[in-house]
């Protein structure tokens, strides 16, 4: 967030400002997260159980925590 918040108006309010900073950076978010559930998915693929039971998981949480994260930020 330091990167987008440098060279912007301080007159400007601080909620303003985080705002654009998270519609600069929002798609990249989105992609880190795309990923992650697809390497956990995929490790789900091994065949030591411990290890597959912790990969799904820590995905379904990822997804739970983005849709979740996605309707709170909907009614705001």
């Amino acid at each position: 967030m330091i990167p987008c918040e440098t060279g912007q108006n301080k007159r400007v309010p601080f909620e303003d400002r985080i705002g654009e900073c998270l519609k600069q950076t929002g798609a990249t978010v989105a992609l880190t997260s795309i990923s992650n559930v697809t390497a956990f998915f995929m490790a789900a693929l091994i065949p030591i159980p411990a290890l597959r039971s912790f990969s799904l998981q820590v995905s379904f949480y990822v997804v739970l925590l983005a849709l979740v994260d996605g309707v709170i930020m909907e009614s705001e």
